[in-house]
């Protein structure tokens, strides 16, 4: 449920909730949640303990995702096609790459893998909480020229941030089962073989349905910070998200 009730209202329904109930209700009543974080005062546990939450429900991600051996097969092959094709082009010799193949696949293992994957989704992790929240909160004040603090977009950026807990914990034993790396829930899930050089594939990767969702509830709660219509806010940051997605689809096709 995203737009539960007028997000441009300005009420506040209900009790006071504690931070816990404030995490919980994310997936069933978030308008509910940032009408409350709206009208109190700053409190640094709304971005603190969901943060924490999201880094641990990353870290176990990752340590599912590569338990998994064909996920790992499925990069050794990726990163032995890369030394191919520096071959193809001239840049390395037969013996350059012989020996480059053979130093990657003895530092891709399972252990290398979740170590770097857990610093790398660490860092990605708290780097975009606090870059969405700077989005947010230009896209309130430049755009919509609504009086939003920025401490105010930091919290409900990482309330929003539930969702994403939801979304690696689910793609990561989605992964598991299916033994892909590139299978997300949503259109992806029904591709028997998903190969990460066809443009499709990729594009059904992209389309994870739990990620919508997380951009649905983050304009929802720029809506409701700054008094603004949901649908002009989800305008925003849908396209935003699509302008994104492109970009990395197009460098993704270039390199690859």
């Amino acid at each position: 449920m995203v737009n539960d009730g007028d997000p441009a209202s300005g009420g506040v329904s209900g009790e006071a909730m504690s931070l816990g109930n404030r995490m919980l209700s994310m997936y069933a009543t978030p308008g509910e949640v940032f009408d409350q974080v709206r009208s109190s005062p700053p409190c640094a546990g709304n971005w603190l303990l969901p943060t924490l939450v999201l880094l641990l429900a990353m870290a176990a991600a990752v340590w599912i995702r590569f338990a998994k051996p064909a996920v790992i097969l499925q990069i050794r092959e990726q990163s032995a096609r890369q030394v191919q094709k520096m071959v193809q082009a001239g840049k390395l010799t037969a013996d350059q790459a012989d020996a480059a193949d053979e130093r990657t696949q003895r530092l891709l293992t399972p252990n290398f893998l979740r170590i770097t994957g857990i610093l790398a989704g660490g860092v990605f992790t708290v780097a975009g909480l606090f870059l969405y929240a700077l989005v947010l909160w230009l896209l309130g004040t430049q755009l919509f020229s609504a009086a939003i603090e920025y401490g105010k977009t930091l919290e409900i950026t990482a309330l929003a941030g539930m969702i994403q807990v939801l979304n690696v914990l689910v793609t990561s034993l989605l992964v598991a089962a299916k033994g892909n790396g590139m299978v997300t829930p949503g259109p992806a899930f029904f591709v028997e073989e998903l190969d990460l050089h066809n443009p499709l594939h990729t594009v059904l990767t992209g389309l994870n349905v739990v990620t919508l969702w997380h951009v649905a509830v983050l304009a929802l709660g720029l809506a409701r910070l700054g008094r603004i219509a949901w649908w002009k806010t989800a305008a925003c940051l849908y396209s935003i998200w699509f302008g994104v997605n492109a970009l990395f689809f197009g460098l993704g096709r270039l390199f690859s």
